[in-house]
């Protein structure tokens, strides 16, 4: 079956689209930005701001807002997004920021050869910070997944990310919990505002005309949308992880090795992304980032597909050594 919308329907790309540039995601949800009747948004001195848990940092929000940018046709071609590089779309260039490409050589051999290549660089010949960097796809890869194996994927460290992660959400839990009760009160009055417009209409106090449609149709998409945050909260709540003990910090980095050394190229590929944000390549030295409570999720067997969603603070670990 899949993921589904909390109606219960598959998501769209017009849905998903949405979701992507909800800004309301990194902990502050706009009420009252349009008028329920003429639709025309309000002054933003009206607007209501409430503090909700967040799903995402604002960090992470404008790095989705720019790769959204990067990622239009006119702007990065196709290939590079939907490469079948490992590290396709998250491989960066340190100097300008543009996506790395891929790039293939020949050698006087007649071996073909792969490197991942600034694509501003191969796109107009200019790296906007005039250091492209080219670097051979196996040995970037190679090292990308020795970071991982060597540095994250390690008791000591896994139980510590996870032990933040915990701490984290503890922390927000009080925000949280304030958040759907204001969420319910306005719940209430928008239901007794529904409830009040059918009353008027079967009592033939006010007639259905357009203006009344109009009003009536605004209620139901606030009733829907507190309906949903409340949901997602509620969801977010009931969520739960536990630190791990010595012996299940062992077990889990032992599993997470063993899953990114055994898989297929394919579900590598989907492993490493669903745990790696961005690798910024240098010409010396490669950062490897990603979020920190996907690594928890994954570490307290989450299927990394719904890691992938989790939403704390990143983590870094540096690849050095290798560029020759």
């Amino acid at each position: 079956m899949g993921h589904r919308t909390d109606e219960g329907r598959r998501f769209t790309v017009g849905k998903v689209h949405r979701m992507l540039h909800t800004e309301a995601y990194t902990g502050t949800f706009l009420y009252g930005r349009f008028d329920t009747a003429s639709r025309r948004e309000l002054p933003e001195s009206e607007w209501i701001s409430i503090s909700i848990p967040p799903l995402i940092s604002k960090e992470q929000y404008a790095r989705v807002q720019r790769l959204l940018w990067e990622r239009r046709p006119d702007v990065t071609a196709p290939r590079l997004t939907n490469s079948a590089l490992v590290l396709g779309g998250i491989a960066r260039c340190k100097a300008c920021g543009a996506t790395m490409g891929l790039q293939t050589g020949k050698s006087h051999t007649g071996a073909i050869h792969r490197y991942y290549t600034c694509s501003a660089h191969l796109k107009s010949g200019a790296c906007k910070g005039n250091a492209p960097v080219r670097v051979p796809a196996s040995k970037l890869e190679a090292a990308v997944l020795k970071v991982l194996t060597e540095n994250v994927f390690v008791p000591a460290f896994v139980q510590t990310v996870v032990k933040r992660v915990v701490d984290g959400r503890a922390r927000g839990k009080a925000n949280a919990i304030g958040s759907v009760d204001r969420l319910k009160t306005e719940l209430t009055r928008v239901e007794k505002a529904l409830r009040a417009m059918m009353d008027a209409i079967t009592g033939g106090l006010i007639g259905d005309d357009d203006i009344f449609r109009q009003k009536y149709g605004a209620l139901q998409e606030e009733r829907k949308e507190a309906q949903r945050l409340i949901a997602m909260h509620e969801r977010n709540l009931a969520r739960s992880l536990e630190p791990l003990t010595d012996v299940q910090a062992t077990k889990a980095a032992g599993r997470l090795k063993e899953m990114l050394l055994a898989a297929a190229p394919k579900l590598q590929r989907r492993f490493v992304r669903a745990l790696v944000g961005e690798v910024v390549v240098g010409p010396n030295m490669a950062t490897v980032i990603g979020p920190q409570s996907a690594l928890a999720e994954v570490a307290s067997n989450t299927p990394p597909a719904e890691a992938a969603q989790a939403s704390y603070p990143q983590v870094r670990g540096s690849v050095l050594g290798w560029c020759g």
